[in-house]
């Protein structure tokens, strides 16, 4: 029992002295960089969520999107085909308006979707950096601080 409990202060003393040569930084960074990556994963998409609520960005795709539906859908007088007496272009039974307005929105669905993803792209790696910068403050306190304190050195 007493060999035991030698051993493992010795296993320690080495530790704590490794610890004061870098080991500390070298383990904490590799930990910093698993928790930065766990929370930016996390927090990315209800923070870009809330940043998409927050600065309407919806409704500004829409309606740049809906603008050009309605761009397309003002050209449709100028073709020479079957046009109704309200200004609607008929091809067949199916109406040019009614299929850019579909169309319309489906590309207003396509384009909030990647929209969202490219933007909780951005916001995880702006929260992956953060988080590293913050981890390596705190390491760099914690390697100062065992640096401080003379163990195994004399003066």
């Amino acid at each position: 029992m007493i060999i035991e409990v030698i051993f493992l202060g010795i296993i320690v003393a080495y530790a704590v002295l490794g610890a004061k040569k870098g080991g500390i930084c070298s383990l904490g960074g590799l930990i910093a960089l698993i928790i930065s990556w766990i929370i930016s994963r996390m927090l990315a998409v209800p923070i870009t969520k809330q940043l998409f609520e927050l600065f309407n960005i919806e409704s500004i795709i829409n309606s740049f999107v809906s603008g050009i539906g309605i761009g397309l859908h003002g050209s449709t007088d100028i073709v020479n085909n079957s046009v109704s007496s309200s200004g609607i272009l008929y091809i067949g039974d199916f109406g040019i308006s009614g299929l850019i307005k579909n169309l319309t929105q489906s590309i207003t669905g396509v384009v909030d979707n990647t929209a969202l993803k490219i933007g909780s792209m951005f916001t995880m790696f702006i929260l992956f950096s953060v988080c590293m910068i913050i981890c390596r403050i705190i390491l760099q306190i914690i390697e100062n601080t065992l640096q401080a304190i003379p163990l195994g050195q004399t003066a």
